[in-house]
């Protein structure tokens, strides 16, 4: 009986869940062209039936204007802060390495 109900659970489980859908996780660490390119991304792979879930940092250099919220009836997105220190150390570091990259010294 345990073996007829074994088979009837992987039965409707295997019906459920399509045979090659993933769980996805796109890690956004830096605003602006990165979250638009993987917002581009997560929202493709969700509209082809995969779970995805987006972890984005914030307090990283960000398009003023640009909505970071997702897109409706989308993937999901789980926001993370590493601290203001951090973020401020890192941000000094990004815009020395974009001025050394723009001047030609890199």
């Amino acid at each position: 009986m345990a073996s007829k109900s074994l088979v009837l659970v992987l039965l409707f489980l295997e019906q459920s869940i399509p045979a090659e859908s993933a769980k996805i996780l796109t890690v956004c660490l830096m605003g602006g062209s990165h979250y638009m390119l993987l917002d581009e991304i997560s929202h493709t792979f969700h509209e082809r039936g995969h779970g995805v879930q987006m972890l984005l940092q914030m307090g990283t250099p960000l398009i003023k204007g640009l909505n970071y919220v997702g897109r409706p009836n989308s993937y999901q997105i789980t926001q993370c802060s590493v601290g203001e220190e951090y973020i401020k150390e890192y941000n000094k570091w990004f815009f020395e390495k974009q001025k050394e990259f723009l001047q030609g010294t890199h």
